[in-house]
């Protein structure tokens, strides 16, 4: 039934459904008549007339394909708004002590079976509407560290405080977050703001996007999170790098509240 609606609809509709020219497609509700609309709105000129012309004789057959495909969009935008529901409970890197790691777990989790693009996709459209200062840690855990260079890109949104930078990056290669137990610990009591404006996380999107590789599985915390954090400072205990261990206890201990 979806085929055959898709086949006699709309080209609106079924670039909303399928995507064109190796995009993805947009899944939204009533996105092709959107489109249709988006198009005739564009300024006038030779070149566009054509494609409003098109737009134009499009549109009702648009409309009764995106209503008949109603259900599947539905259910993707109700999907989408549960996910950006999601990235609002994670707190941005400038507010440590509100950080809590089961925000980063479950948007980490909702976002991997997506796939990469869709991933990205999704957090790209997010980023249009929300401040994104937690996507930078989500992005952090969501993906493997590349190698090379064996590290994250630093986030270039000033100096951390309470955490000074190792002379090999690799220690930190996650930094701010240090991935434990497949729980991803914050570091730092926050930055100090340099001169520079702070980079935006679409920058790192565009990163990843060309350089990144997403995580194979979700994350499975330990169940014991206070354990985790005993470990953690004995696998770092030899390494120039300081830790406050109450507040990866509190992060732990507020992990545990949540399981």
């Amino acid at each position: 039934m979806l085929a055959a609606a898709i086949c006699f609809s709309g080209c609106g509709t079924y670039y909303n459904l399928v995507g064109n020219s190796g995009a993805l497609p947009e899944l939204h509700v009533y996105g092709g008549v959107r489109d249709n609309v988006r198009e005739l709105a564009q300024p006038n000129g030779p070149s566009v007339l054509l494609a409003k012309s098109a737009s134009a004789l499009d549109m009702p057959f648009t409309a009764v394909g995106d209503t008949v495909t109603l259900p599947v969009t539905l259910a993707q935008s109700v999907k989408r708004l549960h996910i950006f529901v999601i990235l609002d409970e994670v707190s941005g890197y400038r507010s440590p002590h509100d950080y809590k790691p089961q925000t980063v777990i479950r948007a980490v989790n909702a976002l991997q079976p997506l796939g990469k693009k869709r991933a990205l996709a999704t957090i790209d459209e997010y980023l249009e509407t929300h401040s994104g200062g937690g996507i930078f840690l989500v992005l952090l855990v969501l993906f493997d560290v590349p190698n090379p260079p064996g590290h994250m890109p630093r986030m270039q949104v000033g100096d951390m405080v309470g955490v000074p930078t190792p002379q090999d990056h690799q220690l930190l290669s996650r930094s701010p977050i240090v991935l434990h137990d497949d729980i991803p610990f914050l570091l730092g009591s926050g930055y100090f703001m340099s001169a520079v404006v702070a980079e935006a996380p679409e920058e790192h999107v565009r990163y990843f996007r060309e350089h990144g590789k997403l995580r194979t599985k979700p994350l499975s915390p330990a169940k014991q999170p206070a354990e985790s954090v005993a470990r953690l400072m004995r696998a770092l205990e030899n390494e120039d790098i300081y830790f406050r261990e109450e507040y990866m206890t509190k992060q732990a201990r507020s992990l545990a509240d949540g399981l």
